[in-house]
């Protein structure tokens, strides 16, 4: 029994900032090395952290491992677990699929309230410069006193229309919402791919999942650029 639990293969995920990739990098890899780890692969995560993944076959190596990497190089260990690539590739991708999910969903909540509040805003201050210029019987001063109210709100309107193109929160709100959708297919996706009905090439389909997930985002932020040329360009003009 004691055999056959060291022989279990174990899937280990190790996190460290790029600032100090190259000295904590080598470190791990040199560590993971003299307990009988192997580094399977890099993945860098969206430019902020680099994950190391490591394979090992005996649990109490790994243990000794763990204790190292924790206490000496202040390292994070974001996931270990029994199984195969496969398992470990499905847990990695929905990690980072989660994590995005919350992400846009937030500023896709954000902008909409934004939006929403703009063009209410927008119409009421409207339709109240158009009652107060319609208004007729009044006195002149009167007249006058509202009248330079209605202008006042009216340059209000022309502000708030400036701020929402500038922001343009409704664009934005398009822009996350969509990207949410094609988040939560890819999460789908990966789902069924966890219930193995495709084994033969389940590896080479999470690949190209990530590979997808990595389009999203990099469709996203080119979007996002365009959104903010395209308003620099309507202000100066």
């Amino acid at each position: 029994m004691t055999m056959q639990y060291q022989s279990q293969k174990f899937n280990v995920q190790v996190s460290c900032s790029i600032q100090n990739l190259d000295e904590l990098g080598a470190k791990i890899s040199e560590l993971a090395t003299e307990y009988d780890g192997k580094l399977d692969e890099l993945v860098l995560d969206s430019g902020e952290d680099l994950v190391m993944n490591l394979t090992f076959s005996n649990h109490k190596q790994l243990i000794e491992f763990i204790a190292k990497c924790t206490k000496e190089l202040k390292v994070k260990v974001s996931c270990i677990e029994k199984g195969d690539n496969k398992n470990r590739k499905i847990n990695f991708i929905k990690e980072k699929i989660d994590k995005r999910i919350g992400s846009f969903k937030e500023r896709s909540d954000e902008n909409r309230i934004n939006a929403i509040k703009i063009k209410l805003i927008s119409l009421s201050v409207a339709s109240l410069t158009t009652i107060l210029l319609g208004l007729n019987g009044l006195n002149t001063s009167n007249k006058i006193v509202l009248q330079n109210v209605a202008f006042t709100l009216s340059a209000v309107t022309s502000l708030l229309t400036a701020w929402d193109t500038f922001f343009n929160y409704r664009g934005l709100w398009i822009v996350y919402t969509n990207t949410l959708n094609k988040l939560h297919e890819l999460k789908d996706k990966l789902e069924y791919l966890g219930t193995g009905e495709i084994e033969p090439n389940s590896q080479e389909d999470l690949d190209n999942l990530y590979q997808q997930y990595q389009s999203i985002l990099n469709e996203t932020n080119t979007t996002w650029t365009e959104l903010r040329k395209e308003q620099k360009y309507t202000n100066n003009n």
